[in-house]
């Protein structure tokens, strides 16, 4: 009987520690993709306001 147990708890201790170690690579990925979307957003941003200084600018310069 001892030994049954103490199989089972190796194997529960195991499946815990595989288990936290899945939980933590998903995090760790949810974090990397996180990241990537805000990057993207902050380059879409820039963009969006270099091409609007630049229509300011041929509006401007179109009125002169």
């Amino acid at each position: 009987m001892e030994k049954i147990k103490t199989k089972q708890d190796n194997e529960s201790l195991a499946f815990q520690l595989k288990n936290t170690a899945a939980f933590n690579e998903f995090k760790k990925s949810r974090a990397t993709e996180y990241e990537r979307l805000i990057q993207k957003f902050k380059n879409k941003i820039k963009d969006l306001d270099i091409q609007q200084k630049t229509e300011l600018n041929t509006i401007t310069n179109k009125s002169k």
